[in-house]
Protein backbone atom coordinates (compact mmCIF):
# COMPACT_ATOMS: atom_id res chain seq x y z
CA UNK A 1 0.00 0.00 0.00
CA UNK A 2 1.40 3.45 -1.04
CA UNK A 3 1.49 6.31 1.88
CA UNK A 4 0.78 9.02 0.32
CA UNK A 5 1.25 13.28 1.90
CA UNK A 6 -1.36 15.85 1.82
CA UNK A 7 0.24 17.32 -1.67
CA UNK A 8 0.37 14.18 -3.01
CA UNK A 9 -3.25 13.05 -2.82
CA UNK A 10 -4.81 16.69 -3.42
CA UNK A 11 -3.48 15.92 -7.08
CA UNK A 12 -4.85 12.82 -7.33
CA UNK A 13 -8.16 13.56 -6.89
CA UNK A 14 -10.84 12.49 -4.31
CA UNK A 15 -10.78 8.77 -3.95
CA UNK A 16 -13.25 6.65 -6.25
CA UNK A 17 -15.07 3.43 -5.26
CA UNK A 18 -12.14 1.36 -4.85
CA UNK A 19 -9.68 3.66 -4.12
CA UNK A 20 -8.14 3.43 -0.84
CA UNK A 21 -5.41 6.48 0.52
CA UNK A 22 -3.31 5.96 3.29
CA UNK A 23 -1.91 9.83 3.95
CA UNK A 24 0.96 10.31 6.25
CA UNK A 25 1.15 13.36 8.49
CA UNK A 26 4.48 13.68 9.89
CA UNK A 27 5.68 15.43 13.20
CA UNK A 28 2.33 16.46 14.37
CA UNK A 29 3.14 16.39 17.86
CA UNK A 30 0.85 14.64 20.70
CA UNK A 31 -2.49 15.02 22.11
CA UNK A 32 -5.63 17.43 21.47
CA UNK A 33 -3.11 20.04 19.63
CA UNK A 34 -2.17 17.33 17.29
CA UNK A 35 -5.99 15.73 16.41
CA UNK A 36 -6.62 19.26 15.99
CA UNK A 37 -3.91 20.09 13.17
CA UNK A 38 -4.97 16.33 11.61
CA UNK A 39 -8.30 17.12 11.69
CA UNK A 40 -8.42 20.66 9.94
CA UNK A 41 -5.90 19.10 7.06
CA UNK A 42 -8.14 16.58 6.19
CA UNK A 43 -11.14 18.55 6.60
CA UNK A 44 -9.31 21.37 3.68
CA UNK A 45 -8.00 18.39 1.49
CA UNK A 46 -12.11 17.06 1.64
CA UNK A 47 -13.45 20.37 1.16
CA UNK A 48 -11.04 21.08 -1.99
CA UNK A 49 -12.68 18.29 -3.63
CA UNK A 50 -16.64 18.37 -2.59
CA UNK A 51 -16.64 22.10 -1.49
CA UNK A 52 -17.53 24.63 1.68
CA UNK A 53 -20.31 21.60 2.73
CA UNK A 54 -18.13 19.26 3.94
CA UNK A 55 -17.68 18.96 7.75
CA UNK A 56 -16.52 16.34 10.14
CA UNK A 57 -18.79 15.38 12.67
CA UNK A 58 -17.54 14.33 16.37
CA UNK A 59 -19.84 11.67 17.21
CA UNK A 60 -19.79 8.39 18.69
CA UNK A 61 -16.96 6.65 18.84
CA UNK A 62 -15.47 7.89 15.43
CA UNK A 63 -15.42 10.89 13.52
CA UNK A 64 -17.51 10.90 10.33
CA UNK A 65 -17.46 13.33 7.17
CA UNK A 66 -20.76 14.49 6.03
CA UNK A 67 -21.22 16.37 2.60
CA UNK A 68 -19.67 13.59 0.62
CA UNK A 69 -19.52 10.00 -0.36
CA UNK A 70 -15.82 9.34 1.76
CA UNK A 71 -15.26 7.29 4.92
CA UNK A 72 -11.80 7.81 6.84
CA UNK A 73 -10.40 6.18 10.26
CA UNK A 74 -7.29 8.04 11.77
CA UNK A 75 -4.68 6.78 14.21
CA UNK A 76 -1.27 7.87 15.84
CA UNK A 77 2.06 6.72 16.50
CA UNK A 78 3.84 8.91 18.51
CA UNK A 79 3.93 12.19 16.67
CA UNK A 80 2.78 10.99 13.41
CA UNK A 81 -0.84 11.17 12.22
CA UNK A 82 -2.18 8.05 9.82
CA UNK A 83 -5.34 9.33 7.40
CA UNK A 84 -7.15 5.71 5.71
CA UNK A 85 -9.88 7.67 3.21
CA UNK A 86 -11.84 6.01 1.25
CA UNK A 87 -15.15 5.64 -0.10
CA UNK A 88 -15.51 1.72 1.20
CA UNK A 89 -18.56 0.59 3.21
CA UNK A 90 -16.76 0.37 6.11
CA UNK A 91 -13.28 1.79 6.98
CA UNK A 92 -10.44 1.84 10.02
CA UNK A 93 -6.51 2.41 10.10
CA UNK A 94 -4.25 1.83 13.55
CA UNK A 95 -0.97 2.47 13.89
CA UNK A 96 1.35 0.14 16.24
CA UNK A 97 4.72 1.66 17.42
CA UNK A 98 6.28 -1.59 17.24
CA UNK A 99 7.85 -1.72 20.76
CA UNK A 100 8.16 -4.74 23.46
CA UNK A 101 6.46 -3.88 27.01
CA UNK A 102 5.75 -5.85 29.74
CA UNK A 103 2.68 -6.34 29.51
CA UNK A 104 2.42 -7.37 25.86
CA UNK A 105 1.76 -11.22 26.28
CA UNK A 106 -1.39 -10.31 28.90
CA UNK A 107 -3.00 -8.11 26.62
CA UNK A 108 -2.75 -10.47 24.07
CA UNK A 109 -4.00 -13.18 25.66
CA UNK A 110 -7.10 -10.74 27.33
CA UNK A 111 -7.90 -9.10 23.77
CA UNK A 112 -6.41 -11.44 20.90
CA UNK A 113 -7.03 -14.59 21.82
CA UNK A 114 -4.70 -17.41 23.34
CA UNK A 115 -3.53 -18.74 19.80
CA UNK A 116 -2.16 -15.03 18.37
CA UNK A 117 -0.76 -14.57 22.08
CA UNK A 118 1.09 -17.86 21.35
CA UNK A 119 2.53 -17.04 17.89
CA UNK A 120 3.77 -13.85 19.57
CA UNK A 121 5.48 -15.80 22.20
CA UNK A 122 6.83 -18.14 19.95
CA UNK A 123 8.22 -15.38 17.06
CA UNK A 124 11.50 -14.14 16.64
CA UNK A 125 9.98 -10.69 16.39
CA UNK A 126 7.84 -10.47 19.33
CA UNK A 127 6.97 -6.39 19.08
CA UNK A 128 6.68 -6.29 15.37
CA UNK A 129 4.68 -9.59 15.79
CA UNK A 130 1.92 -7.79 18.42
CA UNK A 131 1.87 -4.94 16.56
CA UNK A 132 0.71 -6.68 13.43
CA UNK A 133 -2.21 -8.58 15.70
CA UNK A 134 -2.96 -5.09 17.39
CA UNK A 135 -3.23 -3.29 14.93
CA UNK A 136 -5.03 -5.23 12.35
CA UNK A 137 -7.89 -6.24 15.68
CA UNK A 138 -8.10 -2.34 16.58
CA UNK A 139 -8.47 -1.12 12.79
CA UNK A 140 -11.34 -4.15 12.05
CA UNK A 141 -12.81 -2.82 15.50
CA UNK A 142 -12.83 1.02 13.99
CA UNK A 143 -14.17 -0.35 10.71
CA UNK A 144 -17.39 -2.29 12.57
CA UNK A 145 -17.89 0.71 14.96
CA UNK A 146 -17.27 -1.37 17.52
CA UNK A 147 -15.62 -0.91 21.31
CA UNK A 148 -12.29 -2.84 22.62
CA UNK A 149 -13.53 -5.35 24.50
CA UNK A 150 -11.91 -8.90 26.12
CA UNK A 151 -12.55 -11.98 24.46
CA UNK A 152 -14.06 -10.21 21.49
CA UNK A 153 -14.21 -12.31 17.96
CA UNK A 154 -14.10 -10.30 15.01
CA UNK A 155 -14.80 -10.89 11.48
CA UNK A 156 -11.68 -11.43 9.16
CA UNK A 157 -11.55 -8.51 6.59
CA UNK A 158 -9.22 -7.40 4.18
CA UNK A 159 -6.12 -6.12 5.96
CA UNK A 160 -3.60 -3.94 4.31
CA UNK A 161 -0.36 -2.98 6.18
CA UNK A 162 2.24 -0.40 5.82
CA UNK A 163 5.69 0.40 7.27
CA UNK A 164 7.47 3.28 7.05
CA UNK A 165 8.67 4.13 10.54
CA UNK A 166 8.57 2.14 13.74
CA UNK A 167 5.04 1.68 13.73
CA UNK A 168 2.83 -0.76 11.53
CA UNK A 169 -0.27 0.52 10.14
CA UNK A 170 -2.79 -1.58 9.09
CA UNK A 171 -5.89 -0.25 6.84
CA UNK A 172 -8.96 -2.45 6.89
CA UNK A 173 -11.58 -2.25 4.59
CA UNK A 174 -15.05 -3.64 3.12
Amino acid sequence: MKVYDLAEVALLGAPQAADLYLIRLPDLGRGSAARATLRRALLKLVRGWYGESVEILETGAAPTLTGCPLKFSISYDGTDGWVALGAQAKLGCDAVLAQDFPEMLDVARKYLGPPVAERIEQSRLRAETFAHAWAKHEATLKALGWGLAEAQAVPAMLCHYHRQTQAIVAVVAE
